[in-house]
């Protein structure tokens, strides 16, 4: 069984096309960062070489966690408000490599990668999840130090022009949070992503490694803080 682990936010349509492909969980907002994205599941948890890692504080996140019967483990990094004690689990990792911003991430998610032998790409981008399309062990970024990073640790990476995407309160939002992997070779986007002036690079980018990528409503794109997609 597949679940996904959301934003509360996320509108029916977009709720109804991931049921094709698994359970939708909403998660709960953490009170300790601001809206919205105290309710995006990329400042909330991270997963990172096989490991969920949760905030400490955010129990109901836990307690979800628990329900499913999915180990975890507790960031001990007190969240605030302010950057960058928001992005403390707004990283990710591909292949050996793990992208976050050392000084800002939680220190349990550097010395899991370090103790089972990993890499650490020290980025400048605080928001390194929300800033990257993940799949097929490759990344898409408008970001140019997490695209120089994967490209030096040869992982393939797409460079992507700075574009609008949508989101509450902030003026942009990120493309990485509007993405999410349905299964093992689709790519989800929260909105219609045949709209992205770069569709048809990223497209061709990630069919190299036979992923395809779907759009799950006809809105325009939007970042929802991605998912945290488990397979149980």
């Amino acid at each position: 069984m597949r679940y996904f682990l959301i934003n509360e936010g996320t509108p029916f349509e977009i709720r109804a096309s991931l049921s094709a492909y698994g359970v939708c969980i909403p998660l709960p907002p953490l009170a300790s960062l601001p809206f919205p994205v105290c309710r995006h599941p990329d400042m909330l948890m991270a997963q990172i070489f096989g490991r969920i890692f949760v905030h400490r504080e955010f129990r109901e996140g836990q307690t979800i966690l628990e329900k499913l019967g999915v180990p975890f483990l507790c960031s001990e990094k007190a969240v605030g408000a302010l950057y960058p004690n928001d992005v403390s689990l707004n990283c990710f990792s591909v292949g050996d490599m793990l992208f976050a911003k050392e000084n800002a991430v939680s220190d349990e998610v550097l010395s899991w990668a370090k103790e089972n032998g990993k890499t650490v790409a020290n980025v400048k981008q605080g928001y390194a999840k929300c800033s990257t399309v993940i799949a097929g062990g490759r990344i898409a970024s408008a970001d140019r130090g997490i695209v120089k990073a994967a490209q030096s640790a040869n992982i393939p990476a797409l460079l992507l022009p700075p574009q609008p995407i949508g989101i509450e309160v902030y003026d942009t939002g990120f493309l990485g949070g509007a993405s999410l992997m349905l299964d093992e070779s689709t790519l989800g986007f929260f909105g219609n992503v045949e709209t992205y002036p770069s569709y048809a690079e990223l497209k061709a980018f990630f069919a190299e490694v036979g992923v395809k990528i779907v759009s799950l409503s006809e809105r325009p794109l939007f970042d929802y803080g991605g998912a945290v997609t488990l397979a149980i």
